[in-house]
This record gives C-alpha cells, structure tokens and sequence, in this order.
C-alpha cells in the first residue's frame, strides 16, 4: 500500500485447512465390482455400433479423397493441354472425350 507498513504473512499447513480431514482407514472398505445395468447395456451396445460406424466411414471417406485427387489431378491435366496445345483435332479430341466421360458419369448418379 506504500504506506511503510509490513504486512505479516502467516503460513498455514495444508493440513490445518478446514476441507482437508485425516485421510480415511481405507482397509476398512472392501472394493466390488458394479453389476452393469440395463440401461448401461443398452448404451454401450450403441455407443459400439456408433464407433463400428464411423470406422467405416472413415475408410469411405479416404477412398473417396483419394479418388477425388485422382479425378482433379486429370481435369488439370486435360485442362492445360488444351490450353497450351496448339491445333484444332487434339482440342476437340480431349473436349468430346471430357463431355462423353461426364455424360457417363452423371448417368450412373
């Protein structure tokens, strides 16, 4: 505070806090095991199929990035040939085949 007085600081044993108490006799409690629950049953057979679930979607989902990469990096690569290539035949070539494979592929959904 500035005012020249010394503030007296008091330790306190963890012990002497009122919301610690002496540790319990802990051979007097004998441990047992829970009996499951309906209830519980029932949630863990779900919360399994739930992770079973999601594992398998997983999967499908890296299968599906992967193809997805394989398809762009092929668009990108028609793309630029036939911005860079020179001559009428080859673009309409890559053009017809690009339109045919997307018809197909829109077909099948």
């Amino acid at each position: 505070c500035g005012c020249g007085h010394a503030k007296k600081k008091k330790t306190v044993n963890i012990t002497e806090l009122a919301i610690y108490d002496q540790p319990p006799d802990l051979s007097q409690y004998k441990y047992m095991e829970e009996e499951m629950s309906a209830l519980r049953e029932h949630v863990s057979v779900v919360r399994q199929s739930v992770w079973t679930g999601l594992d398998k979607m997983e999967g499908t989902r890296v299968y599906v990035v992967d193809k997805y990469r394989v398809a762009e990096k092929a668009t990108k690569d028609a793309l630029e040939y036939v911005q860079s290539e020179e001559g009428f035949f080859p673009r309409l070539g890559v053009i017809t085949l690009s339109g045919l494979t997307g018809l197909v592929l829109g077909a099948r959904g």
